[in-house]
């Protein structure tokens, strides 16, 4: 989960207040300039994800930020909130007041909140506009990424079950039942991604389907196939998609150095027609990419974000 964050108002208040203390080389004025008009969203966030509450309806795209006992406004120790562009929504009263995973399906925002006990539970649900209703629950564990993969919902992370079937970390929900996707995957999915007619699914993965893989795997549909042998974690997974496959790529972040055979500083990228990955100029700096975002620039341009994770010299934002 990232960090809480920090009100943007008390770094701008110091900067003022050490440029008054400075000894005056101009007669100037100092005006203050209107800022964020929107209280600050406090604790943590650990997910978002964009969602349209009234499908074709009049209503705009909202952002739903899900984390633990989040604070705005009138907005108290909740484990989800929406904003629509103006102002911080409630979402009703959801089950309890920290969510680690949001995604959406068939219009519903669907989040997986945690209940504390001797055993990590965790129940999704879904919300309908008016109340969030049950569709399942995971036990010994917990859900870290959400996708829609061929017409159903993709669930993953470390669980063991959902509503006490085995499931081995990662499931999939058609609107009535939960069903596994092979045999599963040993380890932790940390990040799930649809590129080129495959779900990948990135992590600290060790085995996927019974088989030996490198934190990086891809379900078929009906089998799964390592992909990559990564030489560390994947932590983000980022795909840009065009009417052209030689111009579709699968964006993999995280711990590793090396990725398809060459060395690639903690970010890389891979295209289905070469069949192959190609490294991003020197890579990222620090010891991690956190988490990665694609957006189209034109049509054969885009911009790529990333966040890293440096204890030494601080984490940074790039582009």
């Amino acid at each position: 989960m990232l960090p809480p964050l920090h009100h943007p108002f008390t770094a701008v208040a110091m900067a003022c207040f050490a440029f008054a203390l400075a000894p005056a080389r101009a007669q100037c004025s100092i005006l203050g300039q209107s800022g964020e008009p929107l209280p600050h969203l406090y604790g943590t966030v650990a997910a978002t994800v964009q969602w349209d509450p009234d499908g074709a309806g009049p209503a705009g795209l909202q952002l739903a930020v899900a984390g633990a006992r989040l604070a705005c406004g009138n907005l108290l120790a909740t484990g989800i909130a929406a904003y629509d562009g103006s102002q911080w929504l409630p979402l009703g009263t959801p089950p309890t007041d920290v969510c680690s995973s949001l995604g959406v399906y068939n219009g519903q925002l669907v989040g997986a909140f945690e209940f504390a006990g001797p055993v990590l539970t965790q129940v999704l649900a879904a919300w309908n506009g008016t109340s969030w209703q049950t569709i399942g629950s995971c036990q010994y564990g917990r859900v870290e990424a959400m996708t829609v993969y061929n017409g159903e919902l993709v669930i993953a992370g470390d669980f063991a079950f959902v509503d006490n079937l085995s499931k081995a970390g990662i499931a999939k929900w058609n609107g009535t039942t939960w069903s596994s996707l092979g045999a599963g995957v040993v380890g932790r999915v940390l990040t799930l991604a649809v590129y080129s007619g495959l779900l990948y699914a990135g992590g600290d993965l060790t085995q996927a389907g019974g088989l030996p893989v490198s934190s990086l795997a891809s379900w078929s549909g009906t089998t799964w196939s390592p992909v990559g042998n990564p030489n560390g974690t994947v932590r983000s997974l980022a795909v840009r998609s065009t009417t052209s496959i030689t111009t579709s790529y699968l964006f993999a972040g995280g711990l590793f150095t090396t990725i398809g055979g060459l060395a690639a500083q903690h970010v890389a990228r891979y295209n289905t027609a070469t069949n192959s990955w190609a490294a991003l100029g020197a890579g990222l700096p620090g010891v991690a990419c956190r988490t990665l975002y694609v957006r189209a620039t034109g049509i054969s341009s885009y911009e790529l974000t990333a966040a890293t994770e440096d204890p030494a010299e601080g984490n940074q934002v790039l582009r």
